[in-house]
């Protein structure tokens, strides 16, 4: 391919370029459109160094002179501060004002300067975080509005906008880090019709993570092998304009005339090269430090071949210890300095710490110039900040600081001058990313001087972010602690895994976090597992209720109550029996749920939060709900959201649990069908959580919206109302997700489109199978076996209801089991099969017996309506069948109310009973 445009120092790689640029112009609708460029090296651990910077600078170089209008952002997630969905928004709207400039983004500046006059994008409010729901809400709100306004601009049959994103290795288990707009997923296309997104990491996506399941389609796939003997030959001669050989090289040169004696030389160099090659593996990064050392003339290419194959990478390293003053103590200082070094940051060193020798005159600037020169350098962010290549940092740690400084005296003192720079910056207002950004640097420092001391920190920063919506901060607290992993002792190490449980779960991997807690149990020390029992458990039994396993879920924490009360820690027994109401009463165990609620509510009426009186009130009241004792529901409710309004009234709570008390008080309406009143109380759920930016709360309330619309025959705004829940939670919250496709499949099936009901229950039922949340799948199976059925799909419809039953009798649903009943009696009653009809019909009226008394009645409201509607001269026999059918249940005198009814409309057609 032509190579017009790939910057000089770039070689090789040509089938990989001429792919990239096919991608990039290829604009069909279904196109890849994510160009993902990993390490082909299938071991993990010898994976990067493999050039793919490099790669992607030449890239960019490439897609600017094929499309000069293109606006092209430039991400690196090696930096902590493009750790940042608002950076990353930032310089998406510079680069796209640059690139159409008659196109401003006023409503993005307008709202991000108001927020920034109240200082929530300040250092000094680490509270009001960035990724505040509501900030995120808001400004991308505000740029979709800019976006709109920059179509017109636009061209439609080439790229837009191009997204480069390096170093995805360090954010490719919380990616969402990047994303402003709420309920996208990453990468996000900021309203954009034609994104492309050029991703460099050094593995594989993984097809199993949320952000990635079942977007295949969407993603081209380039493994990036080392380069080739070409490549390597190529790269030398480019960088070397004379390879500083041994004697042999000059004897050659001075026997120019010779043939024989310039082709001995030529072959000796070819073998070298050769060897060269198999020494590197072909691996960039080395190749790379081993021009950069036989340009200095530190050792010949004689000399570099002959180092043996097995400490290859160890003596070519060490060899930068080798290299001029103060030219090696840099690149080891840029090592230690972890992220980034400044000019501000080395001049300050250099007041500190002693790094040259007396009478040097050469200024910090071209210090950092002369660093720039090595292939392994690299910018570390805006300006003049640089850092070493992270694979580079690795080798010189390992190869060059552990001989220089066995005994890391002077680390620490480079350390203890580090910190003391970062904090003269404590009382400065700084930007939320350069916050985030100086933490980690003072993090990595403090844990170089003290171990227990920098985890005692670490946590004191940890719990507040992994807490909020800054969760790509936390994980990068965490990276940076598994630094010093090889150093922690075993109970740190043990520590530092759990901490990671806890991470992962909020990171919506309960799984991987489950897996990690049960490694650990075979790992850690049996007397260190005792004394941190209660904690362990609890993790594992918040994994467990994220993954709905419920049982196991209940088993952990009635562990952990039991070993609170051992120790009389009141207060946290009270905390797990609420949890262990919420398990049993998600399980349809309520005289469970309320035993445990009524023991925690005792505890808050004697000594315990007002607070949790009133979530107590409240989950009770829900428990009333659930069993029809409606009246009680009510009661105890509105008590709990009287109490709830006073404390928020007195600033001890926060509005979402206000709205909480509203939301139970809507379904307890909802479910007495007095539509109004329930609307009337979702509607004041929904302000109380956009006040305070509750996302899955907003969003499950635009599903229970869409259901009082779906209950009133209004289709299309219940429709509606379902896709807002669902572009709100897309990649989020699943449980609500799921929610939403189900309505919307039940709009469709009431409409009687069948196939669209179809898509949107299969997608419910996939969905929930992945997050293994039983109750929503079997609740989706039931429905989607009628919308089967009506298709004439017989088998599939079958099928659906065997594994809804199976669920629905292993886990207790008992609800489920008489709607399902149900549906196969509407089936079988549209088909004339009369008598199988009302034989379902019974058998659901017997579940919701078992369910509660309200239910029942209903069921049996519309077996009547159903019994009442068949042909008159047959209604008799059939009121008798269904007499029979429940005296065979044993359920006759227990609940006579449907044996009576049949007996009343038998003698009033004048039939005998």
């Amino acid at each position: 391919m032509e190579r017009l445009g790939v910057p000089a120092t770039f070689l090789g790689r040509d089938r990989e370029l001429s792919l990239f640029l096919d991608w990039l112009a290829n604009v069909q609708s279904d196109a890849p459109w994510i160009l993902s460029v990993h390490d082909s090296e299938p071991d993990p651990a010898r994976r990067g160094g493999i050039g793919k910077t490099w790669f992607l600078r030449a890239c960019v170089s490439l897609a600017r002179q094929r499309f000069p209008h293109l606006a092209v952002v430039q991400v690196d997630f090696f930096r902590v501060a493009d750790r940042d969905r608002l950076v990353i928004a930032r310089r998406v709207v510079e680069r796209l004002q640059a690139a159409y400039p008659r196109w401003q983004a006023r409503a993005f500046a307008e709202t991000l300067e108001s927020f920034a006059s109240q200082g929530y994008l300040s250092s000094l409010y680490p509270e009001k975080d960035v990724a505040d729901i509501r900030i995120r809400d808001s400004l991308s709100e505000a740029l979709a509005r800019d976006t709109q306004e920059l179509l017109p601009h636009l061209p439609e049959k080439e790229p837009q906008l191009l997204l480069v994103f390096d170093t995805f290795e360090l954010v490719e288990r919380s990616p969402q880090v990047a994303v402003l707009g709420l309920g996208q997923l990453f990468p996000e296309r900021y309203g954009l019709p034609q994104v492309k997104v050029l991703l460099a990491g050094r593995n594989p996506l993984d097809w199993q993570h949320p952000t990635w399941h079942g977007r295949e389609k969407e993603v081209l796939d380039l493994a990036l092998p080392p380069f080739s003997p070409a490549e390597v030959r190529l790269y030398l001669a480019r960088e070397l304009a004379e390879l500083p050989d041994s004697a042999g090289a000059g004897e050659a040169n001075g026997a120019a005339a010779d043939s024989e004696a310039s082709i001995l030389a030529a072959e000796r160099q070819a073998h070298s090269m050769e060897r060269l090659y198999e020494l590197t593996a072909g691996r960039p990064i080395l190749v790379g430090l081993a021009c950069d050392l036989l340009a200095r003339r530190l050792l010949t290419l004689d000399e570099l071949v002959a180092f043996p194959q097995g400490r290859f990478e160890e003596q070519l390293v060490v060899r930068i210890n080798d290299l001029e003053r103060p030219l090696n103590w840099l690149i080891l200082v840029l090592a230690h300095v972890y992220h980034r070094l400044s000019v501000p940051l080395l001049s300050w060193l250099l007041t500190q710490v002693r790094l040259t020798e007396a009478g040097e005159q050469v200024t910090v600037e071209e210090w950092l110039a002369t660093l720039r020169q090595l292939s392994f350098v690299r910018a570390a962010g805006e300006g003049d900040e640089l850092a070493l290549h992270d694979e580079m940092r690795r080798l010189v740690v390992h190869y060059c600081w552990e001989r220089q400084d066995p005994d890391r005296r002077f680390r620490r003192e480079l350390s203890r001058a580090v910190i003391s720079y970062y904090e003269q910056q404590a009382e400065q207002s700084l930007a939320e990313a350069e916050w985030q950004a100086s933490r980690v640097e003072l993090l990595y420092h403090r844990l170089t001087l003290d171990l227990e001391e920098g985890l005692q920190w670490f946590e004191r920063l940890f719990s507040p972010a992994f807490l909020s919506w800054r969760s790509g901060f936390a994980r990068t607290l965490l990276e940076t602690v598994r630094e010093f992993d090889s150093l922690l002792t075993p109970p740190q190490r043990w520590r530092l895994r759990v901490w990671e449980a806890r991470l992962l779960r909020i990171e919506e991997q309960p799984a991987q976090a489950r897996l990690l807690l049960q490694a650990l149990q075979e790992e850690a020390d049996p007397a260190w597992q005792e004394a941190q029992q209660g904690e362990l458990l609890y993790e594992q039994a918040r994994c467990a209720l994220q993954l709905y396993r419920f049982r196991e879920a209940i088993e952990a924490y009635e562990q952990c109550l039991q070993l609170a009360q051992r120790r009389g820690d009141e207060e946290r027994a009270s905390m797990l029996q609420g949890q262990l109401g919420y398990l049993y009463r998600r399980l349809g165990q309520w005289e469970e749920a309320l035993h445990y609620y009524y023991a925690s509510l005792a505890y808050h009426q004697q000594r315990g939060s007002l607070a949790w009186y009133a979530n107590l009130l409240n989950s009770i009241g829900h428990v009333y709900r659930l069993q029809g004792r409606v009246e009680e529901a009510l009661r105890l409710c509105l008590l709990g959201l009287r109490v709830r309004e006073e404390l928020w009234k007195q600033g001890q709570l926060d509005e979402r649990a206000v709205g909480l008390s509203h939301s139970t008080l809507a379904l307890i309406y909802l479910e007495h069908e007095e539509l109004v009143q329930a609307e009337q109380h979702f509607r004041r759920a929904f302000e109380c959580y956009a006040h305070v930016g509750y996302r899955s709360g907003l969003a499950a309330t635009y599903n229970r919206l869409g259901q009082v619309a779906l209950l009133k025959g209004q289709f299309e705004e219940a429709t509606a109302l379902f896709r807002q829940a669902e572009a709100l939670v897309t990649g989020f919250d699943e449980e609500v997700f799921i929610n939403s496709q189900y309505y919307q499949g039940r709009v469709a099936a009431a409409q009687e489109r069948w196939e669209e009901a179809v898509t949107h229950l299969q997608c419910a039922c996939e969905h929930a199978r992945h997050v293994q949340d039983r109750a929503q799948l079997a609740t989706s199976l039931v429905d989607l076996m009628e919308a089967l059925s009506h298709l004439g799909r017989h088998q599939e419809a079958q099928a659906a209801w065997q594994e809804a039953r199976t669920i629905a009798e292993e886990e207790g649903y008992r609800l489920l089991l008489g709607r399902g009943e149900e549906v196969l009696g509407n089936l079988a009653y549209t088909e004339g099969r009369w008598e199988e009809a009302i034989a379902h019909y019974v058998e659901s009226c017997a579940w919701m017996t078992r369910h509660n008394f309200l239910e029942y009645q209903k069921a049996q409201r519309r077996l009547l309506e159903h019994l009442l509607a068949l042909p008159l001269a047959s209604v008799p026999e059939v009121a008798q069948c269904v007499r029979e059918g429940w005296r065979q249940r044993g359920l006759a005198e227990r609940y006579p109310e449907l044996d009576q009814a049949c007996e009343e409309v038998a003698r009033l057609l004048r039939v005998p009973g």
